[in-house]
């Protein structure tokens, strides 16, 4: 300050440009290193709730995906067949009824059960032209296409 009481421009341009700084700064410092702890989502066109295509299907189930959670129902144990092959049951290997992080990237969603994360390859298709519009989500569990629809 000079004699007086006011800030020289040149220091008030400093002090600015320095905050401005210290706000990138924080705004870079925030952003995370990809894992599934940082702020990761699921794609917008997938939240929302999604059922098994076809009832009468040998599975039935549906996923109900949010921003950053999804809840697996259905697709149970029981629905295997006597002499089935359960790699073929759809996330076979995920807690059911239950909410849990996860994610989508690339083609993928991730889901995350206790310290593990779980992959699934998917297609989304989007039907404008359709009315009602059909959106429709398509798995492939060990050969065998699990399609659901969003509801």
């Amino acid at each position: 300050m000079i004699g007086n009481g006011k800030v020289p421009k040149r220091l008030r341009s400093y002090i600015f440009k320095a905050a401005l700084l210290a706000l990138a700064s924080l705004f870079f410092a925030s952003c995370g290193d990809g894992t599934i702890n940082d702020v990761l989502s699921f794609d917008y066109n997938l939240r929302g709730t999604w059922k098994t295509n076809d009832p009468d299907s040998q599975y039935s189930g549906s996923l109900e995906i949010g921003f950053s959670t999804i809840r697996i129902t259905g697709y149970g144990g029981n629905q295997t067949p006597d002499q089935g092959d359960d790699s073929k049951r759809p996330f076979a290997n995920i807690g059911r009824g239950i909410s849990l992080s996860g994610y989508s990237e690339e083609g993928k969603i991730y889901i995350r059960q206790g310290g593990n994360i779980q992959s699934f390859p998917y297609t989304y298709e989007d039907n404008w032209s359709s009315y009602p519009r059909t959106q429709r989500l398509t798995f492939n569990f060990d050969g065998r296409s699990e399609i659901l629809d969003k509801k």
